[in-house]
């Protein structure tokens, strides 16, 4: 009924979390105590990693469940209601396999930042970053790192922070 989990990762704070269990101080089914439920390692890591509203996280599992902080890092769109001062679109051709474009709108001058990250949230390539000025914008990705070297086929994630409007996009690169 309870057993330990481990979890790996360059972005996972490291450690122990929780207590050695108490052997003598078992539940009715004479089983250690579990010092956290399932649910709260899943809420942290839908939360947490992949950056799912906490308050959507509390309807799919019809409670609140506290997060436990083992995640340093995440893909998340940090607000769900886009501003009208932007428009983001799909990236394109997607899967790619040469390379992906992202086009975006402003409507008035903002910050922008651009940047690529694999499936294990590593940072892959700093696209842009720096201010702009409004109007349609496109920018593509070769699909090469900050090293200038091709990446391997796989899940990537393009995160754009416009002011502070945050919004992650999938891609897809196929050789």
């Amino acid at each position: 009924t309870s057993a330990p989990l481990f979890i790996f990762g360059s972005k996972i704070n490291s450690g122990i979390y929780g207590i050695d269990p108490d052997f003598n101080q078992l539940d009715e089914n004479d089983n250690p105590h579990v010092q956290f439920d399932y649910r709260q390692i899943y809420t942290s890591l839908i939360t947490d990693w992949f950056g799912l509203n906490q308050s959507v996280a509390n309807q799919i599992f019809n409670q609140n469940f506290n997060k436990i902080s083992f995640v340093n890092t995440n893909m998340n769109s940090e607000n769900y209601i886009k501003p009208s001062h932007l428009a983001i679109h799909a990236p394109y051709p997607n899967p790619f396999n040469n390379s992906i474009t992202l086009d975006y709108k402003l409507f008035k001058d903002a910050s922008v930042k651009i940047v690529i990250f694999d499936i294990k949230g590593n940072l892959i390539k700093n696209l842009f970053s720096g201010n702009q000025t409004s109007g349609s914008k496109s920018i593509k990705w070769n699909a090469t790192n900050n090293k200038g070297k091709i990446v391997s086929a796989g899940e990537y994630f393009a995160k754009i922070k416009i002011e502070d409007f945050t919004q992650t996009k999938k891609m897809i690169f196929i050789k």
